[in-house]
């Protein structure tokens, strides 16, 4: 169900520019926001963000047919593959803030097919995953109005689906190319998380040193709609589309101003 400052936001596509509809997908979802009590790497844990236990709803789109860039698999072994601007447009509410991409996102998708995994399996993964830049200068890839702690800014965002397998390949992804999104993300256990971090880093290992607040996804639903399918939807698909691109034209409207 999409409820709150989804619907509110509904409607604003049509008074963004057209950029979106040349995307391929629109993945639209709803989950209850839930910090996680402990970090990685005993990283402190940022206190005073307002978001956890609240009802957060999410939209973006993606470009299929971006050209992708070969990268180093992990473990050496494989095959990975990095699609930039791929994620052509993106939105967030948690409670009554939203957030949003600046300028600076890159909207990458990055596939692993059969690469080495941390435990000494193979792993496969799908993932849309956002995180702060330094291209030259410390440039967050999200903007907010949600009231942070001093320095505090939205720092990373990961969607999507990966399968670890031990003495075995795979078979979550055939190759590194981006599948029908409909089946991969639906077909199986999906994740999302996103970080609020503090402070003024000047490289990534600064950033990653930061006090951290990571909210995972309890109660996760979501749709992926082929935005140039023939059929033609049920009344409960338009409704959640129409949101979705509210909350993208939102987002469209947001980059524009911003870098104006």
């Amino acid at each position: 169900m999409i409820r709150g400052s989804a619907l509110a936001l509904a409607g604003a596509f049509c008074l963004a520019a057209a950029p979106a509809a040349a995307a391929s997908w629109l993945v639209l979802g709803s989950a209850i926001a839930v910090q996680t009590p402990s970090n990685p790497g005993g990283v402190p844990v940022l206190q005073g963000v307002p978001f956890h236990q609240q009802f957060m709803s999410f939209a973006f789109t993606i470009d299929d047919s971006v050209a992708g860039i070969d990268v180093a698999s992990p473990g050496g072994v494989g095959e990975a593959r990095l699609y930039p601007y791929a994620v052509t447009s993106f939105a967030l509410s948690v409670g009554p803030w939203t957030i949003m991409q600046t300028p600076a996102a890159r909207g990458a998708l990055f596939a692993i097919n059969d690469g080495a995994a941390g435990s000494g399996g193979r792993i496969d993964q799908l993932i849309y995953s956002e995180t702060t830049a330094f291209v030259p200068d410390f440039q967050p890839a999200f903007m907010t109005d949600a009231p942070l702690p001093a320095d505090a800014f939205v720092s990373g965002f990961v969607f999507g689906r990966s399968t670890v397998v031990q003495g075995g390949a795979p078979t979550l992804l055939g190759s590194a190319a981006i599948p029908p999104l409909d089946q991969l993300w639906i077909n199986g256990p999906t994740f999302l998380s996103f970080d609020v971090r503090a402070g003024m880093p000047a490289s990534q290992q600064a950033l990653n040193a930061l006090p951290l607040a990571r909210f995972g996804a309890s109660q996760l639903q979501f749709g992926v709609f082929r935005l140039d399918a023939p059929a033609v939807p049920e009344p409960a698909t338009w409704a959640m589309m129409i949101a979705g691109f509210g909350l993208v034209g939102a987002s469209l409207r947001r980059r524009r101003m911003a870098a104006a």
